[in-house]
């Protein structure tokens, strides 16, 4: 499957998954950042202004699992016609 979270559902956890902050981006009442997580994957988060995480600075995060959004990933097994 694959997973879609929106950005602003992500939050700082203390006891969370690691991520590094790998780019920051003011926009606005927020700055949005590019988060790795440690299998390489990225993700986007909407934090408020007073949190202030800098690029190759490591964090700690989570989400309700509510507010995962679950699709199916497609077939991408090729098919041959004969």
């Amino acid at each position: 499957v694959e997973l879609l979270i929106r950005p602003e559902h992500i939050q700082l956890e203390p006891h969370g998954t690691p991520a590094q902050v790998v780019h920051t981006s003011f926009r606005g009442t927020r700055k949005l950042y590019t988060l790795q997580l440690p299998s390489g994957a990225n993700l986007c988060a909407l934090f408020s202004p007073e949190v202030t995480p800098c690029t190759g600075e490591s964090v700690r995060i989570a989400w309700h699992p509510l507010d995962l959004v679950v699709f199916p990933k497609p077939d991408t097994t090729p098919t041959h016609s004969v």
